[in-house]
C-alpha cells in the first residue's frame, strides 16, 4: 500500500511540476480584434496599452523575496491531498513553491497572497533548511484557477538557527519510517526528530512533522512510523536529545 501511495504521489507531483512550468498567471492575454477605421484603431491601441499596463501592475512579479531569504517561486493549482490541512482531496488547490535562499533555516513563515478581488490565500511553512524548497498548500483548501490573479504577497518569517542534527543519534530511513539509534553509552531522553516529506528535491507540504521518543537506552533503537510522508519518503531536518 505504501508503494502504491508513493507511486500515486509521484504522478501527482509530475502534474504539479508541469503546471509550475506554465501557470495560469503567466499566460498571455489574447489580443483585441483590430478596428476598421483609423480613429477606432487608435483608440483601441491606446486602450489596450493602458489595460496591459494596468494588468502588469496588478500581477505579482516572480520570483519574489518574502524576507530573510525566503523566495516565492511560483503560484499554481494542484489536484490532490492537502497535507497542510486535513489531508482531504482537493481540486485546483492553491499551491505555492517557496525556496530558502537565506543563510539560516526558516523556523516558521506565515505567507499571505492577495488576489485582484481582495480574497486572501494563506500558507504556512515550518522548518525549511537553507537551500531547501517546498510545495505549500492553502490552509483552508481555497482554489486557485488563475482567473482571479495574485497581485500582492506578504509574509512573517522567523529564522531559526537552532535546527541541527545531534549525532549521538543515528537516523536511518527504513520501510518508509525512521529508525533512531542511540550511539552513546548513556541513556538519552526526549529524543526528538523533525522531518519532512521528500519528493526527490522538493519537500511536499509546507509543514514539517515531529516525533519524540521519551527514553532511548544505550545502543537501543526505536522506529518512528512517519505515516505523514505517504507522498514520498521522510527526510530528517533536525534531531535533538537530552542526557540522563
Amino acid at each position: 500500500m505504501k508503494h502504491l501511495l508513493r507511486a500515486m504521489g509521484a504522478a501527482m507531483l509530475a502534474a504539479l511540476l508541469l503546471s509550475a512550468c506554465s501557470t495560469p498567471q503567466e499566460q498571455t492575454e489574447p489580443s483585441a480584434p483590430q478596428a476598421t477605421q483609423a480613429t477606432q484603431a487608435t483608440q483601441a491601441a491606446t486602450g489596450a496599452t493602458e489595460e496591459s499596463a494596468t494588468e502588469a501592475e496588478e500581477l505579482l512579479a516572480l520570483p519574489r523575496d518574502l524576507g530573510s531569504g525566503l523566495t516565492l517561486q511560483a503560484v499554481l493549482p494542484f489536484s490532490g491531498p492537502n497535507v497542510d490541512a486535513d489531508g482531504a482531496e482537493s481540486d485546483q488547490l492553491a499551491t505555492i513553491i517557496v525556496q530558502n535562499n537565506g543563510g539560516m533555516a526558516v523556523g516558521a513563515a506565515d505567507i499571505t497572497l492577495t488576489c485582484e478581488d481582495g480574497a486572501e490565500l494563506r500558507f504556512r511553512v515550518t522548518d525549511l533548511p537553507v537551500g531547501g524548497s517546498c510545495y505549500a498548500f492553502e490552509l483552508n483548501s481555497a482554489q486557485y484557477t488563475g482567473e482571479n490573479r495574485v497581485c500582492a504577497a506578504s509574509a512573517e518569517v522567523e529564522p531559526d538557527g537552532s535546527l541541527s542534527v545531534d549525532y549521538r543519534v543515528s537516523v536511518m530511513v527504513q520501510d518508509g519510517g525512521l529508525v533512531l539509534v542511540n550511539m552513546t553509552e548513556d541513556t538519552l531522553h526526549n529524543v526528538t526528530v523533525r522531518y519532512r516529506t521528500d519528493t526527490g528535491g522538493t519537500y511536499f507540504g509546507g509543514l514539517s512533522y515531529m516525533a519524540t521518543v521519551e527514553e532511548l537506552a544505550p545502543g537501543a533503537s526505536q522506529t518512528v512510523l512517519a505515516a505523514e510522508c505517504y507522498m514520498g519518503l521522510p527526510s530528517v531536518i533536525a534531531v535533538s536529545a537530552d542526557e540522563s
